[in-house]
């Protein structure tokens, strides 16, 4: 299992129906829903919402954050 920082009101529980029925199981995709609001990041926060999904990948990140990147 992955965390995913999320959260969706009943409302949103037709949509989510909906796309089950049909397969479309990808969360990604509902961002460009019309009834989907997905707030941006300010850019002083980006580095803390990186995508990591290896041992490389958070080698790499623990190394730029050391080395004063990323703030």
């Amino acid at each position: 299992p992955q965390p995913l920082f999320a959260w969706y009101g009943r409302e949103c529980h037709p949509l989510f129906e909906e796309r089950l029925t049909q397969g479309r199981m990808r969360l990604h995709d509902l961002a460009a829903h019309p009834n989907i609001c997905s707030p941006l990041v300010p850019a002083a926060l980006a580095y803390a919402w990186r995508n990591v999904n290896t041992p490389a990948e958070l080698a790499a990140l623990r190394h730029e954050l050391a080395s004063g990147g990323g703030s």
